[in-house]
């Protein structure tokens, strides 16, 4: 298994087609917006795990945006956190190389497929201006 970058920008930009890019970046950040306010869990050894308090996250960009609600954990969760993790990794240090690579592999591939969407919650994660974001994630697709 090789790995090729797809170039998408460059090639947009190459056969004149650079509105396509745009639009899924657009068409991206509407399907993140609808995704703004939502409550979100913890997730401990694979399990969803609701907390008594949470706290509201906002976006730098504009704080009257609301992003999500995010649970607060306490030392309880940290410590089923870890137990979970050292056990997760004697999984993983027993595995050859060969299953990491699949496992990584697919990671890769759904990166990828959602390029555009991570793209779009960045910008509104790290209050990024939208226009310079553009720039930014063109440069990540050359």
């Amino acid at each position: 298994m090789r790995f090729e970058n797809e170039n998408t920008f460059r090639k947009l930009l190459r056969s004149n087609r650079e509105s396509i890019f745009h639009k899924k970046y657009d068409d991206a950040i509407e399907v993140i917006k609808s995704q703004f306010g939502r409550k979100y869990a913890l997730l401990i050894d694979g399990k969803h795990v609701s907390s008594v308090r949470s706290f509201e996250h906002t976006s730098p960009l504009d704080t009257r945006i609301v992003l999500g609600y995010f649970p607060k954990g306490n030392l309880k969760h940290v410590n089923r956190a870890i137990s979970s993790a050292f056990k997760a990794f004697e999984n993983w240090r027993k595995a050859d190389y060969q299953k990491r690579i699949k496992i990584f592999a697919s990671a890769v591939e759904i990166i990828v497929a959602r390029k555009f969407e991570l793209s779009a919650w960045i910008t509104f994660e790290s209050g990024t201006d939208l226009k310079l974001y553009r720039i930014s994630t063109r440069q990540l697709t050359l």
